[in-house]
């Protein structure tokens, strides 16, 4: 266990702590590799539940690593991208992570170039300590209307490349 190199990741509590404070009540959608570092600091801050975390890796694509890389996609353009998000996503906030490799899978660039038109506004950023990667997590606004999403389809690629349920957000406590 000596010679075990633990990753660190620090910058996520800030950026959970903003979004505290600019959607407190708001889902937030998230895309990027350390989403597991988001989410552990929205829960954190959110012990009444009162918040949601709608994931790229869900909504946008999924993959599945285990024992063979199977992966699918469910947008194919930007254009596309600001369809799901307005229509199945129900997050008019998202963070996302910007430099190293968080844009390796196509639909995550389709969502780096959707935020980059007028149906989206950059309210802050941040920087993400990473070894071996320079980070920075961007926050955006959706300016178009977003439509409230009572069930979510989530696919589960571990279990078939078809395989999907309906299930309801958790409501808050």
């Amino acid at each position: 266990a000596a010679s075990y190199r633990v990753i660190s990741v620090s910058g996520f509590k800030e950026v959970a702590a903003y979004m505290a404070q600019v959607a407190p009540d708001e889902p937030v959608f998230y895309d990027g590799l350390h989403d597991g570092n988001f989410v552990f600091y929205m829960r954190a801050g959110d012990p009444e539940f009162r918040r949601r975390v709608v994931l790229g890796s869900k909504l946008l694509y999924t993959y599945y690593l285990h024992p063979r890389w199977l992966q699918r996609e469910f947008v194919h353009s930007p254009e596309e991208v600001i369809e799901v998000l307005r229509q199945r996503g129900g997050c008019r906030w998202l963070v996302i992570e910007m430099g190293g490799k968080t844009a390796s899978v196509p639909a995550q660039q389709h969502l780096r170039q959707a935020v980059k038109t007028p149906a989206f506004e950059l309210v802050q950023s941040f920087p993400i300590t990473a070894r071996d990667a320079s980070l920075r997590v961007d926050v955006y606004r959706l300016t178009l209307p977003v439509a409230e999403v009572d069930e979510v389809e989530l696919p589960f690629a571990s279990l078939g490349p078809d395989v999907q349920y309906q299930v309801h957000p958790i409501p808050p406590r």
